[in-house]
């Protein structure tokens, strides 16, 4: 019988503890000592299979002495709690007997079934992600990488059935080094040399031609079909080419290939059914996107969800304004091409958790969870610009294009339900069509050419002081009250600047971004900070110009200098909040001031945009 001895180092050993055992007629003699009383500099170490030691251990020095390679070279158990006695002995019986000597024999047994149990875990992981896929494209470049991960072959080719022709085969997916013309995008089964074999649904190998043809030089090699085959029908085939160790694929590998296309023929058979509800059901037929019905479920679960856990839920709805004039003057074929553009175009920026769904034949609806009003504001700059170049449409050499308008609204600040943030964002849209941004088509112009249309020239001034009608003024829909031309003494527009700014500081709590700039920057600054709320603000001001201190006492605050000699007689302050926004774009008249304002909220939006781009601001809220 062996014996080895295992060392136990304890704060306070206990008395009664089990000083042996014997485990597979070997055993185990435990030697409790207390660190503390021992001198480490002169103890013998060698009789010891293996050391235990608490974690938290009061020798000084111990966990030192026992780590150095010249005191001690067996194993260093550390613990906290109790020793762990029975788990030391388990270690010593099969990983390190006395003598030094490992138990080759039942060493390498168990080395050998620990790696095969984590080869196969981790092929049964792959399989599990597999099956857990609905995505068409993301399930065949898993196919094609559980094979070769699996198998270790340096190529992998992958043909599905055709759903016109069951006999037919198409390439769908290929891995490695791989010759398309040489393995061809496509082959019908009933004509091939292994027609038998792919029916059979039983993985095979075939040697390779300069092996099977016994030519001079040429390294034999071999190649393995793997059929996908679900309820006795073939769906697919996978050619695997040689291993990377160059070894024959044997038995092992065939039983291996024979489980993962179990999987994936399951797999590929759910996201076929999944792919044919959603063109029934789920899916709008021209453009892709999500139905209605589907919508109008959808939102109701993420309102639950947004109502529950107290988060915001935003909607951008898109309305393309001439779908009608589109499908009189060109063909319903190229307006549906350029919309499907659209929506690609949509679903490529948006998240994955975001929904895009086709509301009417001209609406389309983009569902975003956890998202505030600016969150969705920014996801319509983005939308706006990624569609800007899909809208295009071609037609007897005749360019149209789409002109889409993009609305948001936010739940439950604009509503609590679909019915009431689609009637908000109806009002928007009838808005924006009478908004001076639509009218004097303002969106693609840079932002000082649609400053100068704004305001207008200072001549029509004149006429507006002596209270006569300006033809050119009157093109501007005053929109109740929200867009005006106004004139006034220099110290009412420091007023102004005063209640801007006092707005600013009024709810802290809500998110907002100022941007002032002229030719005065640091009176802007004065006004600004005067008006600092106790409360640090989620309200963020920019102030632009070409001279000023930019040592501002506020966080909040940000002086951007610019060369832009535009500034020296034009200035313009832009606010956007949650809920409103104005905008003031005006030239200094010796003591007055002129220009135009409004809180008309496209507008506004939109040049703050401008303004950010032309002054590299900051994008976020």
């Amino acid at each position: 019988m062996k014996t080895s001895r295992v060392l136990i180092f304890e704060e306070q050993p206990a008395p009664g503890r089990e000083r042996g055992l014997t485990l597979l007629d070997h055993a185990i003699e435990f030697d409790f000592r207390e660190a503390a009383k021992e001198n480490l500099e002169t103890f013998d170490l060698s009789p010891y299979a293996a050391v235990v030691a608490p974690v938290e251990s009061s020798a000084a020095g111990l966990i030192g002495i026992l780590s150095d390679a010249t005191r001690y070279k067996g194993p260093l158990f550390l613990y906290r709690d109790e020793p762990p006695v029975h788990e030391v002995a388990r270690w010593v019986i099969w990983g390190s007997p006395p003598n030094g000597g490992a138990d080759g024999p039942m060493a390498d047994r168990l080395l050998v079934e620990s790696l095969e149990y984590y080869s196969m875990a981790s092929m049964y992981q792959q399989c599990l992600e597999m099956m857990s896929t609905q995505e068409e494209e993301k399930l065949l470049a898993q196919v094609t990488e559980t094979f070769v991960t699996a198998l270790g072959a340096e190529s992998c080719v992958f043909w599905r059935v055709s759903p016109s022709d069951p006999d037919e085969m198409l390439i769908a997916s290929v891995r490695g080094v791989i010759g398309i013309d040489r393995e061809g995008s496509r082959f019908f089964v009933s004509r091939s040399g292994t027609a038998e074999e792919i029916w059979k649904g039983i993985p095979f190998v075939v040697a390779t031609e300069g092996a099977a043809g016994g030519e001079r030089g040429a390294r034999s090699g071999s190649n393995l079909f793997v059929p996908l085959l679900h309820q006795g029908n073939p769906v697919g085939l996978v050619k695997l080419g040689e291993r990377n160790d160059r070894k024959p694929f044997a038995e092992r590998e065939l039983h291996i290939a024979r489980i993962i296309a179990d999987y994936a023929a399951a797999a590929l058979n759910t996201v076929n059914r999944i792919g044919r509800i959603e063109k029934v059901s789920l899916r709008d037929p021209e453009t892709g996107a999500y139905s209605a019905a589907f919508l109008a479920d959808y939102f109701d679960k993420e309102r639950y969800k947004a109502g529950r856990f107290r988060r915001p839920l935003s909607v951008v709805f898109l309305v393309v304004e001439n779908f009608s004039f589109l499908m009189e003057q060109t063909r319903k074929s190229s307006v549906v091409g350029a919309l499907t553009s659209m929506v690609d175009a949509v679903r490529r920026t948006v998240r994955d958790s975001d929904l895009v769904a086709r509301e009417d034949a001209n609406r389309f609806c983009v569902v975003l969870p956890e998202t505030d009003a600016f969150g969705a504001l920014l996801a319509v700059r983005r939308l706006r610009k990624a569609v800007k170049e899909k809208c295009r449409i071609q037609f007897l050499g005749t360019e149209y294009s789409l002109q889409p308008f993009f609305m948001s609204a936010t739940c439950p600040s604009d509503g609590r339900d679909f019915p009431e943030l689609l009637r908000v964002a109806e009002e928007k849209f009838a808005r924006q069509q009478k908004s001076p941004l639509h009218r004097m088509r303002l969106a693609d112009r840079p932002f000082w050419d649609a400053f100068e249309i704004l305001v207008g020239k200072r001549e029509q001034y004149e006429l507006l002081r002596k209270g006569e009608d300006v033809p050119y003024f009157l093109r501007f829909r005053k929109d109740l009250g929200r867009n005006a031309h106004f004139f006034v003494p220099r110290e009412t527009w420091l007023r102004i600047l005063e209640a801007v700014a006092q707005d600013v500081a009024v709810s802290p709590e809500e998110r907002g971004l100022v941007i002032a700039g002229g030719p005065t920057p640091e009176i802007y600054k004065q006004i600004f900070l005067s008006y600092k709320p106790s409360i640090p603000p989620h309200r963020n001001v920019y102030v632009v110009g070409q001279s000023g201190s930019t040592r501002f006492d506020s966080k909040n605050l940000m002086y951007v200098a610019t060369e832009d000699e535009l500034l020296k007689e034009r200035e313009f302050v832009l606010y956007l909040k949650e809920g409103g926004a104005y905008g003031f774009f005006c030239a200094a008249r010796g003591t007055e001031v002129e220009g135009f304002n409004t809180a008309d909220e496209s507008l506004v939006e939109a040049m703050m945009e401008k303004a950010q781009e032309m002054y590299q601001l900051q994008w976020n809220f």
